[in-house]
């Protein structure tokens, strides 16, 4: 009685000390939840902004493209173009430069500016001077063949009304990068006159400013990086465009903490930094993403703000939680002694359930994780042959394939199945379950293993075995046969496609019982019937119709099939080795089942052509066709 009561005071004070932890732990995560919570919603106010600068450069470029693009477009359709397409002559030719020059003079980040033939030839070019930042006009002989190179093979072949964009790369004079670097951006659209592919207009424009414009911000240190994480916009312009100067950092380099990450396009749980695609109106599969860094003096101010407040929230619950742990702890103390009973009761059930039940679990790929002692026994098996492998250790191989199929595809969608399964024991011998496999499934829905409970109905399927065999041959017997036919002309009739029936007999099989006994007759009876089995396909059903008859069923075989097959079976019966002392032989009758046919006509035209193979001397193959 003392000891009871000692002992039950000790329970009160360890939970006790258990809810005060416990009370500690809330402190803690209280604070944690509230410092979270008002990090968030700075944190949503930087991904606003962070949101608003993406959509602003957004519609920079987007406003950057359809300006460039316009002025392309208004060049391809400009008459003087498409008159100049059709005849070249100087004052066309001087018409079309003064065009292309005051495009050029219009808009200053305009590089270049030129009409290619359609053959690849510059026709008519103005350059931008670098020197005097002003528009000229190429002279003739000046003008390139430019049928080789990549920009014209891929702007010729486009669609009318449709733009190339080039990569946006650093400009090139005489094959080097030009200093200080200027970089370059492509557009070019086909010109057409008279529904003929004619040339094409292609403006180089110089995107310096345009890349400072999308690397100016007053909350952000702006990077935009190709999609192979080379930058052509950083905040230091001496580490940008790394994939045309050495000694420039990437973004794996950049950024060695997550800059997989941004490659892998993967967005933090938090505002380390932001990651959006950008220029996607530009078609040249580069890729880009705009990076955003929340600069250093944002990301102070937040953890400022939160730092008095958390402690604050952390010192109130502590407090609290002393008094409240002592009186809480009370019920858990009288329920102890219960749930001590209880657990001996669900203890003293699993032994049960172990030791009567056959039952096995598994994860979700079909290992074994637990087995009953009933599952052991009657598999014959010890627990280190199961736990880690998959039942396929104990399946029987002549369980098709199909049973299998349907399992896997039932549970696999947490529907439980139902079913009956032979497996073989570890001495060879083989054994029969009905099963029911039931999904276990997580609170979200996902299937997280299985749990199989069986009981053994090896002497029911023993009983079924005997009710449809010969006992003699080991086929199925007559009955069987006479079912299996029902059901085949069922589902022909349903569903269609062709059946067939052979029905063969034993060339006189009365001379071999009365010459050489009823044990030899037996024997040559196995023996044919094993020479039958062997050759008869998986879709077939074999079995002794009576007396030295047999009967094959083919499903899905047309009579001129079922003619070569039974043809092969007559040749494979008269080469066997019946080990008596003379040829053994069998005749054949075949018929195919017509739509309007009943099993009795089916029957009674394979008789009768069987019969017909008697009377033609045995050892032949007779169909219903052979009649007429």
């Amino acid at each position: 009685m003392l000891h009871s009561f000692f002992k039950s005071r000790k329970h009160h004070i360890v939970f006790a000390l258990y809810f005060l932890l416990f009370g500690g732990l809330v402190a803690v995560f209280t604070s944690f939840i509230n410092y979270n919570i008002e990090y968030t919603n700075i944190e949503n106010k930087i991904v606003e902004k962070a949101q608003w600068e993406k959509q602003s450069k957004e519609k920079l470029a987007r406003n950057f493209l359809l300006g460039a693009e316009s002025q392309v477009w208004a060049l391809a359709t400009n008459p003087l173009t498409e008159l100049f397409s059709h005849l070249s002559s100087d004052n066309n030719r001087k018409n079309l430069e003064h065009l292309l020059l005051a495009t050029a003079e219009a808009n200053h980040t305009f590089m270049q500016v030129r009409l290619i033939d359609a053959m690849g030839m510059e026709r008519v070019r103005v350059d931008r001077v670098v020197e005097t930042n002003r528009p000229r006009i190429v002279a003739p002989h000046e003008l390139q063949d430019k049928s080789t190179r990549y920009y014209f093979k891929e702007a010729s072949q486009i669609p009318y009304g449709q733009f190339w964009h080039s990569k946006m790369d650093l400009n090139r004079e005489r094959g080097q990068i030009e200093q200080p670097i200027r970089p370059t951006f492509r557009i070019a659209t086909p010109v057409f006159a008279n529904n003929q592919f004619t040339g094409l207009i292609l403006i180089n424009l110089e995107i310096d400013e345009l890349l400072n414009n999308f690397g100016a911000s007053s909350e952000f240190d702006i990077y935009v990086a190709d999609k192979n994480g080379e930058f052509i916009v950083h905040p230091d312009k001496d580490q940008a465009w790394g994939q045309y100067l050495e000694g420039r950092v990437n973004v794996l380099r950049q950024f060695p903490a997550f800059g997989s990450k941004i490659l892998e396009h993967s967005q933090p749980a938090s505002a380390q930094y932001f990651s959006f695609p950008v220029m996607g109106d530009i078609k040249n599969r580069e890729g880009f993403q705009l990076i955003l860094i929340p600069k250093d003096e944002v990301l102070e101010k937040l953890a400022y703000n939160n730092l008095l407040t958390t402690i604050m929230i952390a010192a109130v619950v502590v407090v609290i939680s002393i008094p409240l742990s002592w009186l809480v702890a009370i019920g858990p103390t009288r329920l102890q002694d219960n749930l001590r009973r209880a657990l001996e009761k669900i203890r003293h059930y699993q032994s049960v359930i172990d030791r009567n039940i056959i039952t096995s679990t598994t994860d979700k790929n079909g290992v074994i994780t637990s087995v009953s002692s009933k599952f052991l026994r009657i598999a014959g098996r010890a627990t280190e042959e199961m736990i880690g492998n998959k039942h396929n250790v104990i399946r029987h191989p002549d369980t098709p394939d199909e049973i299998y199929k349907d399992l896997w595809g039932t549970i696999t969608q947490g529907i439980p199945w139902r079913g009956e399964i032979q497996n073989v024991c570890s001495d060879g011998s083989f054994y029969w379950l009905d099963s029911i496999i039931t999904p276990e499934v997580t609170p979200t829905g996902e299937v997280s293993g299985y749990m199989s409970v069986s009981h053994n109905i090896s002497d029911k399927k023993e009983i079924e075995r005997l009710s449809v065999t010969d006992q003699l041959t080991g086929l199925y017997n007559r009955r069987h046969l006479d079912d299996v036919l029902d059901s085949e002309i069922a589902r022909h009739k349903r569903y269609g496609g062709a059946l067939s029936l052979i029905i063969c007999d034993i060339d006189k099989f009365k001379s071999v019982n009365d010459d050489l006994g009823h044990q030899a007759g037996d024997k040559v009876l196995v023996a044919f019937a094993g020479l039958m089995q062997s050759c008869i396909r998986q879709t077939d059903t074999i079995g002794r119709w009576g007396g030295e008859e047999f009967a094959v069923i083919c499903s899905e075989t047309s009579l001129e099939n079922a003619l070569v097959f039974a043809e092969k079976l007559r040749a494979v019966v008269e080469a066997g080795d019946f080990s008596i002392e003379r040829q053994v032989t069998a005749s054949f009758g075949v018929s195919e089942f017509g739509t309007s046919d009943t099993p009795d006509l089916l029957l009674s035209r394979a008789d009768k052509a069987l019969y017909m193979a008697k009377d033609h001397g045995r050892n032949c193959v007779k169909s219903a066709g052979d009649f007429s």
